[in-house]
Formats: C-alpha cells, sequence, structure tokens
C-alpha cells in the first residue's frame, strides 16, 4: 500500500536478483505515477539491507545522509528507531504473526464516518519530469518480462477520475479498474476498498486475469 514508481522499479529488480519467477506481473499505478519519491514504508523495510547488494543501495543513494545511513549503523538505527529499535523488536516478539495466518492481508473493515468523509482528489494531468516509469517500463522490455499495470477502483466521489484515462496512454498493457466498484459502501475510504468491497475486487480481477488469458 502506497508504493510509488520507485519503489516499483526496486522491488522488480529484486524479484530478479532474488531469482524469482512469475509468468506475469501485476504493477499497480495511480496518482502515484506523477511521483519521484520514496515510500515511507519500504525505505523502513530495506534500510537494514542496504549494504546487501548494489540494487537495494542505489535505493537510497539519493538520501541527503546516504553515507551516514551506509557507513554509520548505529546513525541508521536511531534515525529509525520507532521502526527499528529495540522497543519495536521486543514488541515484535509478542505480536501475533497475522501475515502467517492470512498471507499478507489485512482488511479494512467499515466506512469513514459520514461527518469525516473526505473527497478525494486525483492529479488532472500526467507529470512529464518523472524517471522511474519509463525506467520500469525499459527495464521490462529489456528483459522480456510481460507486466500487466492496473488501477484499482476508486471511490464514485473522488475528483479528477478522468485522469485514470491518461494512463491508458503510458502503458502497453493497462486494465482499468477506477470505476469497477461503484457502491461507495464497499469502500474504507475513497483510495480504499474495505474487506468486502476487497473480495469484490478480487473476483473481478481474477475474472479479467482468466478471460484475457
Amino acid at each position: 500500500m502506497g508504493a510509488r514508481p520507485k519503489d516499483l522499479f526496486t522491488l522488480i529488480k529484486l524479484l530478479d536478483y532474488y531469482n524469482i519467477k512469475s509468468d506475469s506481473l501485476f504493477i499497480q499505478t495511480d496518482y502515484y505515477f506523477n511521483s519521484d519519491e520514496k515510500s515511507n514504508f519500504l525505505y523502513v523495510d530495506l534500510i537494514p539491507y542496504i549494504k546487501e547488494n548494489k540494487i537495494i543501495t542505489s535505493y537510497f543513494k539519493d538520501e541527503k545522509d546516504f553515507l551516514g545511513l551506509y557507513y554509520f549503523p548505529f546513525y541508521r538505527y536511531s534515525k529509525n528507531e520507532p521502526k527499528l529499535g529495540i522497543r519495536e523488536l521486543l514488541a515484535s516478539l509478542h505480536r501475533k504473526n497475522i501475515f502467517d495466518k492470512n498471507k499478507g492481508y489485512i482488511g479494512l473493515h467499515g466506512n469513514e464516518p459520514k461527518d469525516r468523509i473526505w473527497q478525494r482528489e486525483l492529479p488532472t494531468k500526467i507529470e512529464r519530469n518523472t524517471t522511474y516509469n519509463d525506467s520500469i517500463k525499459f527495464y521490462l522490455d529489456t528483459n522480456a518480462k510481460k507486466g500487466i499495470f492496473f488501477t484499482a477502483p476508486f471511490r464514485p466521489d473522488t475528483k479528477n477520475l478522468f485522469f485514470i484515462s491518461q494512463l491508458k496512454n503510458e502503458f502497453p498493457v493497462f486494465w482499468d479498474f477506477s470505476r469497477q466498484v461503484t457502491d461507495a459502501k464497499l469502500f474504507k475510504n475513497g483510495y480504499h476498498l474495505n474487506e468486502e468491497g476487497a473480495k469484490q475486487f478480487s473476483v473481478q480481477i481474477s475474472n479479467a486475469i482468466i478471460s484475457k488469458k
């Protein structure tokens, strides 16, 4: 959740590095198409492995404190203490592992309170100053990999949904599910389906995969 093109490019390369095979790669794209930034979650997940290989190292090369992160473990962990410190380590020993039980899936329940509904808004146009989207497409093409780009559903009241139609021209294969779920009750918020909505979308995307084989 929240993966940006920089994150996706890194993860796609790591799949090859660790020799993880697949027939196709499903790559979600949406309003983050215009971003050249990293996500916070992958930054924290990868920082302990900054020296493991060149792919992970390159993910951090743009950081202003790269030298500190790379050469000084104390600085690396103290900077990220809320997620990587001793308190988090001890807490994790007593935390139930929900990923083994649910294979990584965590459902969102309910909806936004009616008095706090936030109407989401997409960008109005494609930005041409980004680099990682082109890097992803070039990498897939040169390595003969089948990439299927897709957009997940948005709540119907989301502004500027026409932005998704612009994405169709950016990828050789693009599946648009942005308007596939029309009942607002199936959304936790404007950008995320709740558990019931996720189950419905899972059926929809599964049927699309089967029909396009």
